[in-house]
């Protein structure tokens, strides 16, 4: 209607209002620029290829090293453990160490780079999990092949698939000394550490963690 023009109009030629707007205004950009600000704080100033998972590997591998020999001696008491994977000796033993995966599937930075757009284009695929995934066992000296086709006393040994990279275990088996791998028999984890009760968690406070 002709009566709220009016004051309409009225209200825009109001200084008070004026000024509002320009604080809205003013608010507006500085949240935009609290954004942006944040964004950057994330991105990639310099590349750098120094910082590799081998050491993360490694230091979780001497954090669970103790914990790890204990529960194996405890499952294979009689079976002398390597302590370092560079002298495999005859017979039956125990490795520790930490699992790397070998994937023929898993993308490569340098084929990435080498091959043309089209090509790459063509060869998506869907997951990077094969049949001719194998595993090796390694620590800071050296990493050995694992044969994983063996049965254990519970039944088969876990599948390929199922074990990722990073992950630390023992290894019982023997060194096939024809083609360099280790014939895997059975193999046990660190397991978990205990659990601390450091207070009394309220009834009203309870919830579920999700981490990785």
């Amino acid at each position: 209607s002709m009566s709220s023009n009016q004051s309409l109009l009225e209200r825009l030629d109001n200084k008070q209002f004026q000024k509002e707007l320009e604080a809205f205004k003013k608010q507006k950009v500085e949240r935009v620029a609290t954004k942006t600000e944040i964004r950057k704080s994330y991105e990639v100033k310099q590349k750098s290829f120094v910082n590799q998972y081998a050491g993360l590997y490694f230091d979780r591998l001497m954090a669970l090293r103790k914990d790890l020999a204990q529960v194996a001696k405890e499952k294979w008491p009689d079976v002398p453990q390597v302590k370092k994977l560079i002298s495999i000796p005859e017979g039956r033993c125990v490795l520790l160490g930490t699992v790397f995966k070998e994937s023929k599937l898993r993308p490569s930075v340098l084929e990435e780079y080498t091959k043309s757009r089209s090509e790459r284009k063509n060869e998506e695929i869907s997951k990077y999990v094969s049949e001719d995934d194998s595993l090796v066992i390694e620590d800071n000296h050296a990493r050995i092949p694992l044969d994983f086709t063996g049965v254990t006393s519970e039944g088969k040994l876990p599948s390929v698939a199922s074990l990722p990279t990073g992950i630390v275990l023992a290894v019982l088996g023997k060194n096939n000394t024809r083609n360099g791998e280790f014939v895997a028999e059975d193999i046990v984890f660190p397991g978990l550490p205990p659990v601390r009760e450091n207070r009394k968690i309220p009834e009203d406070e309870q919830y579920v963690v999700l981490t990785s």
